[in-house]
């Protein structure tokens, strides 16, 4: 019977928030000579209380000197898109050792048609009440990152990198809510604006030949504030990730 309680509290939940953002399943390419070239396609799923947004991801990664490379990567979930550009620069330190950085920009957006949602907020009634909502919007996040790893360990090609990438998420999003005859209320219409700090560490490994290998990702995401009047947004805390990286 808990079981069934928890489950109960926790899907009107999942109805009733929006989620805005998700850690990305960028390569962590470990870029290490000058015309390194790296390809990783990946599937991921996100969650913050159960899986809830599914992507197709890919990466290209380029080493374009003996220190400068660049970066591009592109997302796409159903209702969600977000791609991002950035160049960098690369130090190998040893012979499998690389410290990485990186300064872009990126872009997404988040859209969900209006659906049937349950909420206890509607036409300044109390209690736990059925309607309908949508809302959409985009943000821009210009960032930096910073990655470190190990390349070309055995036999196997193993490599395992971790990064932190930290920017500023900057927000347009607005949710509507519908009585039960279709007209909007007023009352129910929240808007998001706020600039906020994104910290997203990361997480990769992968295994398998020279040139082409099985990967797994993994990211977190931390915003630092939703404010109170952006209630009904929300935003997905961590991203698992599985693919295949190519070098070429």
């Amino acid at each position: 019977m808990k079981k069934q309680y928890l489950l109960f509290a926790i899907v009107p939940l999942l109805a009733a928030s929006c989620s805005i953002y998700h850690p990305n399943a960028v390569d962590i390419p470990l870029i290490n000579h000058k015309g390194d070239v790296r390809v990783d396609a990946s599937l991921s799923m996100s969650s913050w209380v159960l899986p809830n947004v599914m992507s197709v991801n890919a990466t290209a990664s380029f080493g374009v000197t003996d220190w400068l490379a660049a970066q591009a990567h592109v997302n796409y979930g159903g209702d969600n898109v977000y791609g991002q550009v950035a160049p960098g620069f690369y130090i190998p330190l040893s012979e499998h050792a690389v410290v990485e950085g990186y300064a872009g920009l990126g872009g997404g957006a988040v859209w969900r048609d209006r659906h049937s949602t349950t909420d206890r907020e509607t036409e300044g009634e109390s209690g736990s009440s059925s309607h309908e909502s949508e809302y959409s919007g985009s943000f821009a996040l210009p960032f930096v990152q910073l990655n470190f790893g190990w390349h070309d360990l055995s036999k196997a090609h193993i490599e395992v990198g971790f990064g932190v990438k930290a920017g500023a998420y900057q927000p347009d999003f607005t949710y509507h809510a519908y009585n039960s005859e279709g007209q909007m209320i007023e009352s129910s219409t929240y808007r998001y604006t706020r600039t906020n700090m994104l910290v997203e560490p990361q997480f990769q490994f992968s295994v398998g030949g020279e040139k082409v290998r099985y990967s797994i990702h993994l990211g977190f995401a931390i915003l630092d504030d939703i404010p109170a009047n952006a209630t009904k947004f929300t935003y997905d805390w961590m991203t698992l990730g599985m693919g295949l990286t190519f070098t070429l």
